[in-house]
């Protein structure tokens, strides 16, 4: 049961980690290298991410990794608007909890 407590907690903090990227996104976001072309494209990624984490749905636990890989959308757009130590910090937390996921799902 502990291992079930402990995976629901890490789905709510990946929610916490993509909620915080989706608070810079506005209008002026740069997506120069991303393959977003607007804010609203983003938004609308990042909305079907938590919608499916909200459900405890671990199958798109690989989309949202490669959102946060090196050179990946996330790191993009956080170096094209300023904030890229705190996109490291965040990376990092989602790290811990996708392993934890990933381990527990297999």
């Amino acid at each position: 049961m502990a291992d079930i407590n402990n995976s629901l907690n890490d789905f709510q903090k990946i929610i916490e980690i993509l909620s915080v990227i989706r608070s810079k996104i506005n209008d002026q976001t740069d997506f120069l290298y991303t393959y977003w072309g607007c804010a609203t494209d983003a938004l609308t990624d990042i909305e079907n991410c938590i919608s499916k984490l909200e459900y405890e749905n671990a199958q798109i636990l690989p989309e949202i990794n490669v959102l946060f890989a090196a050179t990946g959308q996330f790191q993009e757009l956080s170096m094209l608007n300023g904030w890229s130590d705190e996109y490291l910090k965040l990376a990092a937390r989602f790290d811990i909890c996708y392993h934890k996921l990933k381990s527990i799902k297999s």
